[in-house]
């Protein structure tokens, strides 16, 4: 299974439980992703990310990496642009 996981407002607000569920579903085979709004020059602030992080740059998800399951706090950008001064950024966690 081919999973998108969001990082503002997503793993953002429980750190410690998307870490468990990444390495989890990694080592059931299942392939995971960050997915996130963010531009690449607004990094996400991971450090030694098992997992790519894809940047969409405020573009719908679905455009950038066609999963089979979207995790996401607003699931309407799965295939929704939207503008990049409505994006708010949560304070960021290591995983």
């Amino acid at each position: 299974m081919r999973i998108a996981l969001d990082f503002d407002n997503t793993i953002t607000r429980d750190p410690d439980l998307w870490s468990a569920f990444v390495g989890l579903a990694l080592s059931r085979g299942h392939e995971v992703k960050i997915v996130t709004s963010r531009h690449p020059g607004l990094p996400v602030p991971i450090i030694n990310c098992p997992i790519e992080i894809i940047y969409c740059s405020f573009t719908a998800k679905r455009k950038h990496y066609d999963a089979d399951v979207y995790i996401d706090d607003d699931p309407k950008h799965v295939d929704k642009d939207h503008a990049a001064d409505t994006v708010e950024h949560a304070d960021p966690p290591l995983l």
